[in-house]
């Protein structure tokens, strides 16, 4: 394990050395101590940017006191109630904007300081500043339909860029406010609409089905066929994250 520097007040008298001294010990770094060393004191501060190499074990809790945790995929986590999963429905809405270059032209929604915000972005541009950042609750949407495709594979190549399939409720308002959104075609094929199905058996036809949005206006809505007795459905589709 290294770290660049740490600094304590500590006597150098508690230290297994063999000069002792009363002065305190301003700053030390961990290279210069001995293996097994523990050190003792009311509050440790790291000063500047510190890197474990190894394992950090701690009996007791980490927190952080900044804008939260950030994982190896860029992702900022600032609450234990985030959702960035493949469903972003989990009744209190928990999705949160994360870092990331999509590779088609996007929209940032979120909802921060009482209001809904939005920033129009160009292909291959960041979601790093702007009205919405990585961490605030919302969520990016392709700004244009890809080709039409089956529920499944559509979900594939979501998943394959690190996004998914819109919920009803980012579709919806992202189509309702299309033109302040920077939003394409939202209003002239259907598009799929959720990550999730539901058990279908209109008729003499079983299968699952899923939420189609968009033909005809934003408030158009019907369900079609993921898998079932007739096939699978083809229709377009937009990523989300």
């Amino acid at each position: 394990m290294f770290v660049r520097s740490i600094l304590l007040t500590l006597s150098l008298s508690t230290l297994p050395l063999t000069a002792q001294t009363p002065d305190p010990v301003s700053s030390t770094g961990f290279e210069t101590l001995p293996v097994n060393f523990s050190l003792v004191a009311s509050g440790i501060t790291l000063d500047g940017p510190t890197t474990v190499t190894d394992s950090l074990v701690t009996e007791g809790t980490v927190a952080t006191l900044g804008a939260g945790y950030v994982f190896a995929d860029g992702s900022l986590q600032r609450s234990a109630n985030n959702n960035t999963g493949a469903s972003a429905n989990a009744g209190l809405y928990e999705n949160r904007i994360v870092s990331m270059t999509p590779a088609m032209p996007f929209t940032e929604v979120c909802f921060k300081a009482g209001a809904v915000q939005s920033d129009v972005h160009s292909i291959s541009e960041s979601t790093q500043g702007g009205a919405c950042v990585p961490g605030d609750l919302g969520w990016i949407i392709e700004r244009d339909q890809r080709e039409a495709e089956t529920w499944a594979n559509a979900r594939v190549a979501c998943l394959l860029v690190g996004m998914r399939l819109p919920e009803p409720f980012e579709w919806l308002y992202s189509c309702t406010n299309g033109p302040s959104f920077g939003m394409i075609d939202m209003t002239n094929d259907w598009e799929w609409g959720s990550n999730t199905t539901t058990p279908g058996r209109p008729g003499t036809n079983a299968g699952a089905m899923v939420t189609i949005l968009g033909q005809g206006g934003c408030g158009q809505a019907d369900f079609n066929w993921a898998a079932g007795t007739v096939g699978s459905a083809l229709f377009t589709y937009r990523c989300v994250r």
